[in-house]
This record gives C-alpha cells, sequence and structure tokens, in this order.
C-alpha cells in the first residue's frame, strides 16, 4: 500500500509538473498551424461557451493556413496575428506583424487572394500595419523573413479607376485603393453564388471586398465591407456556400463594427487584431477537483468534477446545470444511469490528479440507450445517443458497432447521399415520431428535416472510431431560424456546444472522435524548441546529470519563455531517482536524452557509446520487463555507434567498465517467442531478437490488458516487449504513433505495416534541424521536426503511470460491481477526497 501511495503521490507531482502557470496576460498557442507563426505566446483569451478559445479557433485557422501557406511562408504569421495576436506581458496591446510582412504575404498570394474574393482587403488591412525597422518594437518580424526580400516602404495612398464594370455601375463609385494591374485576373469562386441570387448585396460585399473605395480627397481613409453586410451574407447565404463547398466569409475580427450603417461599408481605423476585454485566469492546477453541486447530477454516483474557469459570471457548473435540470427530470425515469450518462456529457467526473475524465463505460451507456430508446426516439437522439455511446471505453469486451443497416428513409438516403446506417431497421422507423414534428411542420427552416435524418440513423463507415454527427453550425443555425417555434411550442433548444463536432461541410455533418464532454485540461506536448541557426555549447547545470560523464549540451531556445535546461531538470530528476537503483550509468543514457552531450564544431550530439547502452539494459531488465519495454530499449541501443579512436563518434563515461554478463551485440539471430503467448496467436508473428530465457509476460500492464480497453493495446505490448525480428536483418522497429495516439513525442508520424514503423535514429532533441545524408529515405526520415524528443525516458515515466493506473483501476472494479442491465454503480473513486 505504502509503494502504491508514494507511485501515487509521484504522479500527482508530475502532472503538477506538466501544469504550466504562465503570466497573468500571455499562454501559449497551441494551435498546430500557428507553430511557424514567428510567435509563440497569445493572450488569454475568455473561453467561448466552455470551450477554450483556441480550440473553438483551431478548425478555422487550421482550414484558412492550409489553403495559403502554399503560396507564402508568412501566411500564419499574418493569418494567425489576426486571430490570435502576440503577446508580450509588457504591452497593454497585442503586437502586430510589420507591413513589409504583410505585403510580402498579399504579394505572394495575390492570385489566391483573388479567387477568394480578400484581395483588396488585405490590401488595404497591411496599409493599417506599422512600417517598424528590426529594432522597433511597434511591430514584430518572424525569425525567417528577410528584409532584402520586402516589397519596400509603405507607398504614398493613391485612388485608381475601378476597371470591374459591374462594381462601377451598380454601386455608382469608381475610384479604388487596389492600382490596376491587380484589379485584372481570374474571376472569384463566389460567381456560382452570385448567379444563385441568395443575396441582392452579395454583389456589393464582393466589389467592396475587393476593390475598397477610395475617396480622392481623402486616400488615406480606408474602407471596406461592415461586419452587419458580412452578417447577411452568411444568413442568406449559408447554404449556397456549403453547396460550392467554400468557407464563409470570417466575419468576426476582420470586417469592422458599423451599428448597422445603411451603406454596407465602414473605415478601418486600426489592424483588426481581436484583444480580451478580460484576460482568462491561469487554470486550475491539473487533477483539481470540486465537488459536483448540480441537483439534478445527485443521482449520478459520482461526487466530484473538475474545477472549471467561470463561463462570464457564472461557473461551468451554474451555466450547464440550467440545460441538466430540464433534460434530466424528462428522462430519469428510464433509466437508473440517466444522471450518470447525461452529466458526464456535461460535467464529466474528476479523480484528483489525473489530466482525464473518468468517464462511463460502453456497456452502461449502450444499457442507458436501450432503456431509453422510446424517450430518446421522441427527441430524435436514440441514434446519435448509441454513436456516442461508441466512443466510451470498453468494459466487458462490448465490440464497437461492426454492422450496417440499410436507412429505410428514402427521403434520408436521397437527399444526404448514404444509405448505411448503424441504427437497426426497427428501430429506423420507430425513429419517425418526434416531439420536434412542430418544429419541421412550421417550416422554419429548409434542413431541418435534413437535420433530423442526420440524428436519428448517423452514417456508418468502416472506420469504427469516429462517429458522423451534424456540424455544430449547422445545428447553431436550426435553433437560430427556429427559435420562435421552439419557445411557442416549450422545446429545449438543441444542445450544439457540447455534443455536436466544430465546423461545418456542404454535407451539414461532421466528425467527432472523442466523448464530447467539456475538460478543462491539457498536458502540453513537451517537443524541444527546434531552430535553424548554427548549434552552440553551453554548461550542463542539471544536478542529476552531475555523474553523467559529460558537461556541455546544446544551447536550445527557451521553452515558454523558461530556460530549456530548467524545464527538463524537474522530469530527470523525477526518472532518475527510479533508475540509479538498478545502474550507475542511468544518468549517461538519460541525460543523453533530454540534452545530449555536446562539443564545440561539431554538428550533432555526441551520443554514449553502444556498450553503455547495453550495460544499462542489462542492469535494468527487470524494471524494464515490468514495464513492458525491456526489448525496445536493447533495440534502441543498436542505434547507437560502436566506440573507436575518434571523439566524436561517441563517449563512455570515466573508468567505465562493462560488468561481465553485459548483453552481447544483436547479430541477426531471431529466437521464437515463447512469452507472451498472445503475441505470436494474433499478430501473426514469431520471432523476436529477445533470446528465450529473458522473454516474460510478467508486466504491471496486465490489469489493465485485461480490461480490453484498446484493441491496439496487445499489438503495442507485443512491439515494445518482443519487437518483431527478421534473420540477418539489423532494422530497429518500434510501434507507429497511430498505435499510441497519446505518446505524439515518441513514435514516428507516418504509416507502417500493421502499425510498425522503422526508426533509423537515436531519438534525443537537437535545437539545429539535422539531416542524415546517408540515402534519401533515411534523410526523410530524420528531419527533425521538433517532434521526436528523449521518447524513451517518457516511456519510463509511462511505467510510473501505468503503476497508478493499474491501482486505480483495481480499485474501482473492487469497488463497482460487475456490471449486469439489473444493476451498476460508479462508485466513488478511493482516491478521491472526503466530502
Amino acid at each position: 500500500m505504502k509503494i502504491s501511495m508514494d507511485l501515487t503521490f509521484a504522479f500527482v507531482s508530475l502532472a503538477s509538473m506538466f501544469s504550466l502557470i504562465f503570466s497573468e496576460k500571455c499562454e501559449p498557442i497551441s494551435i498546430k498551424s500557428c507553430s511557424n507563426a514567428g510567435y509563440s505566446l497569445t493572450a488569454r483569451f475568455p473561453d467561448i461557451d466552455g470551450t477554450p478559445y483556441q480550440d473553438f479557433l483551431a478548425p478555422r485557422l487550421d482550414l484558412y493556413n492550409l489553403l495559403l501557406q502554399t503560396c507564402s511562408a508568412y501566411a500564419s504569421t499574418i493569418l494567425c496575428s489576426l486571430y490570435l495576436p502576440k503577446c508580450e506581458e509588457k504591452r497593454t496591446d497585442p503586437q502586430p506583424p510589420c507591413y513589409k510582412v504583410c505585403k510580402k504575404f498579399a504579394t505572394e498570394c495575390q492570385d489566391l487572394l483573388k479567387k477568394a474574393g480578400l484581395a483588396g482587403v488585405f490590401t488595404v488591412l497591411c496599409d493599417k500595419l506599422p512600417d517598424g525597422n528590426s529594432t522597433s518594437n511597434e511591430c514584430f518580424y518572424p525569425p525567417n523573413f528577410k528584409q532584402s526580400s520586402s516589397g519596400g516602404s509603405k507607398p504614398i495612398p493613391k485612388c485608381y479607376d475601378v476597371v470591374d464594370p459591374v462594381c462601377k455601375k451598380h454601386l455608382h463609385y469608381n475610384k479604388t485603393v487596389m492600382p490596376t494591374s491587380l484589379q485584372t485576373g481570374e474571376e472569384t469562386l463566389f460567381q456560382s453564388i452570385i448567379n444563385s441570387n441568395c443575396s441582392d448585396e452579395l454583389e456589393k460585399f464582393i466589389c467592396y471586398a475587393q476593390f475598397s473605395p477610395c475617396d480622392p480627397k481623402q486616400p488615406r481613409t480606408i474602407q471596406i465591407p461592415c461586419k452587419s453586410l458580412c452578417v447577411k451574407i452568411h444568413k442568406n447565404c449559408w447554404k449556397e456556400f456549403n453547396k460550392a463547398g467554400l468557407p464563409l466569409p470570417p466575419c468576426d475580427y476582420v470586417y469592422p463594427e458599423d451599428d448597422n450603417n445603411p451603406t454596407g461599408i465602414c473605415e478601418v481605423k486600426k489592424w483588426p487584431a481581436s484583444w480580451p476585454a478580460q484576460f482568462r485566469p491561469p487554470a486550475p492546477e491539473i487533477g483539481t477537483c470540486e465537488e459536483l453541486t448540480v441537483k439534478s447530477c445527485a443521482k449520478a454516483n459520482y461526487k466530484y468534477t473538475a474545477k472549471y474557469l467561470k463561463v462570464g459570471n457564472e461557473t461551468l457548473q451554474q451555466k450547464k446545470g440550467k440545460l441538466l435540470d430540464q433534460l434530466i427530470p424528462y428522462i430519469e425515469s428510464c433509466s437508473p444511469y440517466s444522471s450518470l450518462i447525461l452529466c458526464s456529457l456535461y460535467l464529466p467526473k474528476c479523480v484528483p490528479g489525473s489530466a482525464r475524465p473518468m468517464l462511463p463505460c460502453r456497456q452502461v451507456c449502450l444499457d442507458f440507450a436501450d432503456k431509453c430508446k422510446t424517450e430518446l426516439t421522441l427527441v430524435s437522439t436514440v441514434g446519435m445517443t448509441i454513436a456516442l455511446c461508441d466512443l466510451l471505453p470498453f468494459y466487458d469486451g462490448t465490440p464497437n458497432k461492426n454492422v450496417c443497416y440499410k436507412v429505410t428513409s428514402s427521403k434520408c438516403s436521397k437527399d444526404l447521399h448514404y444509405d448505411k446506417t448503424f441504427l437497426p431497421t426497427d428501430d429506423q422507423r420507430a425513429a419517425e415520431l418526434t416531439i420536434l414534428q412542430p418544429v419541421i411542420d412550421s417550416g422554419c427552416s429548409p434542413d431541418i428535416e435534413k437535420y433530423l435524418c442526420l440524428m436519428r440513423m448517423p452514417k456508418c463507415t468502416a472506420d469504427t472510431s469516429v462517429v458522423h454527427l451534424p456540424c455544430r453550425e449547422f445545428c447553431k443555425r436550426i435553433n437560430d431560424d427556429c427559435d420562435a417555434v421552439f419557445k411557442a411550442n416549450s422545446i429545449v433548444p438543441l444542445p450544439c456546444d457540447n455534443f455536436f463536432p466544430e465546423g461545418g461541410s456542404s454535407t451539414g455533418q461532421c466528425d467527432l472522435k472523442s466523448w464530447p464532454a467539456p475538460w478543462p485540461w491539457k498536458i502540453p506536448d513537451p517537443s524541444p524548441p527546434v531552430s535553424d541557426s548554427p548549434t552552440k555549447c553551453v554548461p550542463l547545470k542539471v544536478e542529476s546529470c552531475a555523474n553523467a560523464g559529460y558537461y556541455y549540451t546544446a544551447d536550445f531556445p527557451p521553452i515558454d519563455d523558461k530556460p530549456y535546461q530548467m524545464v527538463k531538470e524537474k522530469s530527470l530528476k523525477f526518472f532518475l531517482d527510479f533508475l540509479n537503483v538498478c545502474s550507475k550509468y542511468s544518468s549517461t543514457i538519460m541525460c543523453s536524452l533530454f540534452m545530449p552531450n555536446c562539443m564545440e564544431g561539431h554538428p550533432k550530439p555526441v551520443m554514449p557509446c553502444r556498450s553503455v547502452c547495453l550495460e544499462f539494459v542489462n542492469k535494468c531488465h527487470r524494471l524494464l520487463s515490468l514495464a513492458s519495454h525491456a526489448g525496445l530499449f536493447r533495440s534502441l541501443c543498436d542505434l547507437l555507434p560502436e566506440q573507436d579512436a575518434l571523439l566524436t563518434t561517441c563517449f563512455v563515461p570515466k573508468g567505465f567498465t562493462a560488468s561481465t554478463t553485459s548483453v552481447d551485440r544483436r547479430n541477426g539471430q531471431c529466437s521464437k517467442i515463447r512469452e507472451p503467448k498472445f503475441c505470436p496467436d494474433d499478430l501473426h508473428y514469431n520471432l523476436t531478437f529477445v533470446v528465450e530465457n529473458e522473454q516474460t509476460s510478467d508486466s504491471i500492464l496486465q490489469t489493465i490488458l485485461d480490461s480490453k480497453c484498446s484493441p491496439d493495446l496487445e499489438k503495442y505490448l507485443c512491439y515494445t516487449t518482443v519487437p518483431p525480428c527478421k534473420t540477418n536483418d539489423l532494422s530497429v522497429y518500434v510501434p507507429c504513433r497511430s498505435v499510441c495516439e497519446q505518446c505524439t513525442w515518441i513514435y514516428p508520424d507516418k504509416e507502417g505495416t500493421n502499425g510498425l514503423c522503422q526508426l533509423s535514429e537515436f531519438p534525443v532533441p537537437w535545437p539545429a534541424k539535422r539531416t542524415d545524408v546517408t540515402t534519401a529515405v533515411q534523410a526523410k526520415k530524420s528531419a527533425n521536426k521538433g517532434g521526436l524528443i528523449a521518447g524513451i525516458v517518457l516511456m519510463l515515466g509511462f511505467l510510473t503511470v501505468v503503476v497508478v493506473i493499474a491501482v486505480m483501476y483495481y480499485r474501482w472494479r473492487r469497488g463497482a460491481e460487475q456490471f449486469s442491465a439489473q444493476r451498476f454503480d460508479n462508485v466513488t473513486n478511493e482516491l478521491e477526497p472526503s466530502a
């Protein structure tokens, strides 16, 4: 018990360490498409309806950056600065990019911006940026920007004749800020939408956006469409945009507020980057729980949920509690698990120290859906509920949906262009009855029937890891169009913010990959920063590495404004407290994985020699075996060089001597797999380089394996315990990232046969991008994108986490009765604080 509690405390400490506390105003940018924007911090924007601000914007920014990064290296700098502007603690406003950067982007992406109807908008927005120099703090240049490639200083404002006859004739203006040479070109992508006549003002909107009006008497006054004009286009033409497969114009941030200016055109007075009126405070420490106080969740059989930040002037519990108090009384009589399932959707169970919610098991959810089929059918959510259940973890081996049924409704199959659903035929017929019939009959929205088809009969595909539901934007449009009808019939508005995936699509349906409960924490990606500058060596100051056998490491860029070595020091101490017991060379291997040996003038890290790694594996074999990673560590040693006369080939610590029982180098010989027995039986390979007397099925992961929580766990354990072997082949194989989704910093992000990927070099961080020049294939594999860090260290950290998870899971299973259709209690975990 003491060991378990010690490990629990260690895990909580590790989680706390990852809960980085940032400053009052700024926080790191987490959106991947903004990772090369040239800055790393943005403002602490408040959440939007319980969704983190950056998560809310990610789909939009990912789409825009994907479209425009092909034409300019500065696309993400400009686009991300509009939505997530650069933040500095000493400033009271956002720091924008400089004019030359924006001008370069607008010039390089001119053709694409024309097609998107945004060439004029970005031309005038760029003019509102400062023309700062490299030492100015009024604006910034991304690190990859070359002054020599700029378009020169900001030109003197001037008006030009409007060339486009439609804009000139219909909108009664003949001067624009756009030079004549930029007004010609291909027509916009919106021509089919214009031809649809969905809005009388669409032509005005596009003309103002493409060829911004210019007053010869005041050429410095810059005007573009008002926000209200953009909103009208959204309301009247969203269907045509979806049909054409085009994103709607981004009304927020870009177009000025106008108080319903009747002309539809407004003056741009500044670079329109958003900035919070009130900054979101730092998130609570990871794993901080609070009592669940929502009355209707009293029967959910758990006492604590996560401590969320406030949503406006309300706590998240207060905000979501109002909705739950409306929903649960309607449905609680049909199943004893109604409160558990619904409350887990809005305020899931929290276990102290855990970075993730504890969710109901899939079979409980399916039992709820079955018992409440009538009630769920009436509100047209039975199909959606069953789909959501498939996103929950296994409890007793209940399989994913693997049978598709033909859609019985000809209207649904004809309009939605799919004819398979996982809802059985009889249930589809019953789903025709709905309390939303008054909404359908009212004709308040032309797409209400389409929405109900997607809800009642979700699309069935071969990919069982994802479910297909109406998009959030689609759901919100139904709510907006039918608000009066909902109120007149006392029907609760559709819960768009929680259940439905972000984004929009031409079909109205989007993919959902995880249970859609809100959760306040994300463990930050610990990838080391990467730069293109020459590598410099600095003293190795980490106390735990004092006996590592070297004294200098690379000058890594800081992480979130904190020195790299200081950020990694706690992790190293944590791991080495365990490993120094089994080998005195643990620090040599572990420190090399976090901050490898640097030799001045040498472009690559100097790694430990293979014999040091083999000695470490030999001495710590038992511990690594319990973590099911002994085979993997052993194979990674073969990626290290043998010792020779050159100091830059590899190094050994002073006084190093291998023990008499040191492991020999792999020689291309393979052994039959005896343990674990499920590896040859289930994964169709039976040879490994781990000799038979070192194979074992003992693992602290056995309890989790028995739970069948993931069909990929067996594969993962086999590949790390007894890695596959081919005779006379010394290749090193590890699980691909697709097998271990939460281990993004460890495994190769590429496709592999049956989830197995080849690793060509020892996975260590290095601040300068490195390329292996031996072959073109190896060069592609070894490009350091900052994603493969000291992965093996974190694998060892996984050992500790697994112990804790195993202990928690074992206690939970002892505290909860085996599930049956008659009774199931999600008993509060022993690790929760007492009431």
